[in-house]
């Protein structure tokens, strides 16, 4: 289930990036899962799995990996004519990391 809103928030995220006069920010949204076993072994069963999702905004050189809560806000004050530096900027102003991709 929180696969399924992280693919919900990455898809509206997309939509509202792509809309606006110059046709787009030119930002990409996807979804980032990373899984992690935890160290003990639970009485009677295999060790849990932990998966945390992100969503990767890539767009201008620029790349932020940003929880859920964060990217859903994120996605509240989004207008359809920002461009990649306004949206990169709104991002650090919320003590986000940006950095460039890999």
């Amino acid at each position: 289930m929180i696969r399924d809103e992280a693919e919900k928030i990455s898809t509206r995220l997309q939509e509202r990036l792509g809309q606006g006069s110059s046709g787009g920010s030119g930002v990409t949204a996807a979804v980032e899962a990373t899984s992690k076993r935890i160290e003990f072994a639970a009485p009677g069963g295999a060790r849990p799995t932990v998966v945390r999702y992100k969503i990767t905004l890539t767009g201008g050189g620029l790349v932020a990996r940003l929880g859920l809560d964060e990217a859903e806000a994120l996605l509240d004050d989004i207008e359809p004519d920002w461009s990649a530096d306004r949206l990169f900027r709104e991002i650090r102003s919320r003590g986000l990391p940006v950095e460039a991709p890999d």
